[in-house]
């Protein structure tokens, strides 16, 4: 079982998806670690975290974030966790024009086992190969308006690491819900990405199935420890019922190359 301090980082440092290389990337920006992709928009894949930033280069590695954004047109978000420096990282990123958006919870699970029910009426299956049109839909209903975000990610299922699945309930010819996983096999890690049932289904318990089904597949493979990062008011509370512990709290920042400030908590 892992420590607290390492639940901690496991959580913080979960933030950044595999990379595909050109289409994809690291942000190459020293004291903070990013992604972003190409010709898309939106935190849900652009985005901005993990920052160990002295106070005195602050603001000039925010600016060269903006900058980097701002070159390729493309909204993003800033991932701030619980031990991110300096300690006012958010006065500075609001100064520099970014605007409040969603809460996350960063939650551990540090001892995965095998017993995690499944919803009688639903199985949840490793997302195929030309099964990809599936899985962008249901992202683009759920997470990412931007077509071209929902297929990049789906997209995602190309790298080594990552496994996107598929909910299908009993009676319905088409997929209900849609996640992702990947593996930080060093630290015998999985981070469950974010999980969609599509509207019509929702309320039903099937989300639960999307949960059990990635970890009885990475205590398959070795994985020991689950992290993710939750939405507050929805998935949080489901995953503490399955044992999910809150170990850093994120709160993300948005920023737009209009410089439009709406207001609205969303990513992207």
């Amino acid at each position: 079982m892992i420590d607290e301090a390492q639940m901690i980082e496991a959580a913080r440092n979960s933030l950044f998806l595999p990379t595909l290389p050109g289409r994809y990337d690291a942000l190459d920006i020293p004291g903070i670690q990013g992604r972003y992709g190409y010709g898309v928009q939106g935190g849900f894949v652009n985005r901005v975290g993990a920052a160990n930033l002295a106070a005195e280069q602050a603001d000039a590695t925010i600016q060269a974030v903006i900058n980097h954004f701002d070159t390729l047109k493309q909204t993003f978000a800033w991932f701030v966790t619980c031990t991110d420096t300096p300690g006012d990282l958010e006065e500075r990123l609001e100064r520099a024009g970014f605007e409040r958006a969603l809460d996350f919870s960063g939650m551990v699970l540090p001892e995965i086992h095998d017993g995690f029910p499944m919803h009688p009426r639903v199985t949840v299956r490793p997302a195929r190969t030309d099964e990809r049109q599936h899985v962008s839909r249901i992202y683009q209903a759920g997470l990412a308006p931007d077509k071209a975000a929902a297929d990049l990610f789906a997209d995602m299922m190309e790298t080594p690491t990552m496994t996107h699945y598929l909910a299908y309930l009993d009676g319905v010819d088409e997929p209900i819900g849609a996640t992702a996983s990947f593996y930080i096999e060093d630290h015998r890690t999985v981070v469950l990405e974010a999980s969609l049932i599509l509207e019509p289904y929702r309320g039903n318990g099937f989300y639960k199935s999307l949960v059990a089904q990635r970890l009885h597949d990475a205590y398959r493979d070795g994985m020991r420890v689950a992290v993710v990062q939750a939405f507050v008011k929805t998935s949080a509370p489901k995953l503490r019922k399955l044992g999910f512990v809150e170990k850093c709290a994120m709160r993300t920042w948005r920023w737009s190359p209009d410089g439009m400030r709406t207001g609205a908590p969303t990513i992207g």
